[in-house]
This record gives C-alpha cells, sequence and structure tokens, in this order.
C-alpha cells in the first residue's frame, strides 16, 4: 500500500473539516481520495450555510473524487453479500480496496470489515 495515499471516509472530513489536528496530521502532504458518496453526503447536509458549503467544496477541489466502475460494483455485490453492511459504507470500502490506498475511517465496524479484507486479498 503507498503512504503518500489515503482513501477517507466521510466521518474523517468532517473530523478535519471541523479542525482535528490528529487527522490534519496525518493527512498533511497526502494525497487524498474519496468516493463520490463521501461527495454526495458531504455537499447534502441540509443546515449547510454558505461559509461552510464553501469550506466543503474547496476541499473537495483538492480532493481526487472516485466514481464507481465495474470493479467496484462486484466487489461491493460480493462484501454485501459477506458482511451485514450498509451500501454507502460497502461503496466505500471497495473503493479503497480496488485503489489498493489504506482506509481511514472513525467507524470501527467498517475498520473491522476492511482489515478483515486485506488480510485474505
Amino acid at each position: 500500500m503507498n503512504g503518500n495515499k489515503f482513501f477517507i471516509d466521510t466521518n474523517i472530513v468532517l473530523n478535519l473539516l471541523n479542525g482535528d489536528l490528529v487527522v490534519k496530521e496525518k493527512l498533511e502532504s497526502k494525497e487524498i481520495f474519496l468516493s463520490f458518496i463521501t461527495e454526495l453526503e458531504l455537499l447534502s447536509f441540509q443546515e449547510l450555510n454558505r461559509r461552510e458549503l464553501k469550506k466543503i467544496e474547496n476541499f473537495l477541489s483538492d480532493c481526487n473524487i472516485i466514481d464507481i466502475s465495474s470493479e467496484i460494483k462486484k466487489r461491493v455485490i460480493e462484501i454485501r453479500t459477506k458482511h451485514r453492511i450498509k451500501l454507502p459504507d460497502a461503496i466505500i470500502l471497495c473503493s479503497a480496496i480496488e485503489l489498493g490506498y489504506p482506509l481511514l475511517t472513525a467507524d470501527k465496524k467498517l475498520e473491522k470489515i476492511y482489515r478483515q479484507i486485506i488480510q485474505i486479498d
């Protein structure tokens, strides 16, 4: 796995945007990848003011946003038949796995499934 690139979950983005210094330091000078799911989740919060929306848009412009591919779709189906996982989480998880970049998430269940899968694959 590449140490200069991270695939990040929505909760990590929220922590970063809220000033989490540990997350900020971990991602410093790294290339950030995220799923289109994270993009949609961030931009669709109902109570965003203009300043918050602009902050999110600026952050997203510095990231590599990954759309779904046929390979990711196949892996999502495979993962969801083996694990009880929500579709958005499965897409994020499988996108990271397909790209081969470490997944950064604050979701303990998602982290556990990720670790099980990368040991198998």
